[in-house]
């Protein structure tokens, strides 16, 4: 958990905030997010790895987009900042391996 902290706090932090809020309807709350503590990490993984862009509405006018770390992180680090934001905040999933992260990369 140590090593995701530490990663969360250089490359998340600016958009997610150090507890995970987010900003409103621009950058997703982290805390009690579904999606993070799916059984199956594979949506969690594929927006790390290749980034995100949000669609404008008229509700949420304000474009947001996560970039891709997939060149930036390795398979180790990818799963540490993973394991982190999956299990922090109350969020409570199954750790992600670094070969998941590798497998994930190959899709």
């Amino acid at each position: 958990m140590a090593a995701g902290k530490a990663i969360y706090a250089h490359a998340c932090v600016a958009c997610h905030e150090a507890d995970g809020s987010g900003t409103e309807r621009i950058y997703p709350p982290l805390p009690g997010n579904a999606n993070l503590q799916s059984t199956d990490p594979s949506s969690t993984l594929r927006i790390i790895l290749d980034g995100a862009q949000t669609l404008t509405t008229p509700r949420a006018p304000n474009p947001g987009s996560m970039p891709a770390y997939a060149k930036q992180l390795s398979d180790q680090e990818i799963a540490d900042v993973t394991n982190y934001i999956r299990n922090s905040w109350g969020n409570a999933a199954l750790l992600v391996t670094p070969a998941q992260v590798k497998k994930a990369r190959r899709q």
